[in-house]
């Protein structure tokens, strides 16, 4: 017997008494039967109310709403993406003498851009390739009213909004960087940040810096290698608690918008992106830094590296949409 019919029998037992017919009516007796069998009904629909509602019976629908397949965007959330970077983090290191003599002397570990990451790395790296802006925009329909003045001038708006971001952000960023409130800040980093730049950061050149569809190809090349570095600072910026998380994740949405343009025009002009740009491109040696002066460096030459790119970006197309 269910534990329903349990609570059943148990109602009928305790709560509703038995009748016994007397002499003086055999209607009233009949009356009273009557209403104490529609009172076992409603009873037991209470009853049936009450298990359907309560925690236990809940669980199993709870279960059914939250084990659901994952989806891209939580795979890709900055949370995701933080315990991620524990684990990996938790896990032995496979690098060679070469590589960790590297890792602890502080500068030298920009030198070794040519290092790879090992097998189960590359597998971790395999399994984040998408990300949010792998593909900016869906849905791109090519609209051949629109010129390469319109097209250039679409694209300018996003670059002249992250620019404006950028005034404002630099000097903040300066200060926390070099810890300090003096005003020239932002010079002093452009000093002390060694002059380079990380492979992962470049971009193949234009063919013909004078066409239009070659300066397509390779800003979209470079903003998405911009958006794999960006990325790993936001991440660091949420796992040590930096005070600049906001400010990266908005930087984060403006290369997104700017792709979205980017990738618009190429669809208009028929192109495809010259490679497909995954995480795989940053080594996990730039990743993966314990110490706060390492992540600084490398956030120093993605920054500056990023505000160079939106600045050059931004004569190019003004160029583009006064033809």
């Amino acid at each position: 017997m269910s534990a329903y019919d349990n609570m059943c029998v148990l109602i009928d037992a305790t709560l509703l008494p038995r009748v016994v017919p007397s002499n003086s009516s055999t209607s009233s007796y009949t009356n009273k039967k009557i209403f104490l069998r529609k009172t076992v009904g409603w009873a037991r629909l209470l009853l049936l109310f009450l298990l359907v509602v309560s925690p236990a019976s809940a669980g199993p629908v709870r279960e059914r709403r939250t084990h659901r397949p994952a989806t891209h965007a939580r795979h890709t959330s900055l949370e995701w993406q933080i315990t991620q970077q524990r684990l990996r983090r938790s896990e032995p290191r496979h690098h060679s003498s070469s590589s960790s003599s590297s890792s602890s002397r502080g500068g030298s570990r920009y030198s070794s851009m040519g290092d790879r990451t090992d097998e189960a790395t590359s597998s971790r790296s395999r399994r984040m390739a998408t990300v949010h802006w792998s593909q900016p925009c869906t849905g791109l329909v090519r609209n051949p009213d629109n010129t390469q003045s319109d097209l250039s001038r679409h694209i300018l708006h996003e670059l002249s909004t992250a620019h404006s971001f950028l005034i404002d952000f630099r000097i903040k960023y300066a200060r926390s960087a070099m810890d300090s409130n003096q005003p020239d800040a932002w010079e002093a980093l452009l000093a002390e940040t060694p002059q380079f730049k990380y492979d992962f950061l470049n971009a193949i050149p234009p063919e013909n810096p004078n066409d239009f569809n070659s300066q397509l190809l390779h800003a979209y090349e470079k903003m998405q290698r911009l958006a794999v570095g960006i990325e790993q600072v936001t991440l660091d910026q949420a796992l040590y608690e930096g005070n600049l998380l906001q400010d990266f994740r908005t930087i984060e949405t403006h290369i997104v918008k700017i792709l979205c343009q980017l990738h618009y025009a190429m669809v208009h002009q028929e192109l495809k992106p010259p490679m497909n740009v995954t995480k795989e491109i940053m080594d996990e040696n730039y990743r993966d830094l314990d110490g706060t002066s390492a992540r600084t460096m490398r956030d120093s030459v993605i920054v500056l590296e990023y505000n160079s790119a939106v600045d050059k970006l931004k004569d190019i197309f003004v160029t583009f949409e006064n033809q």
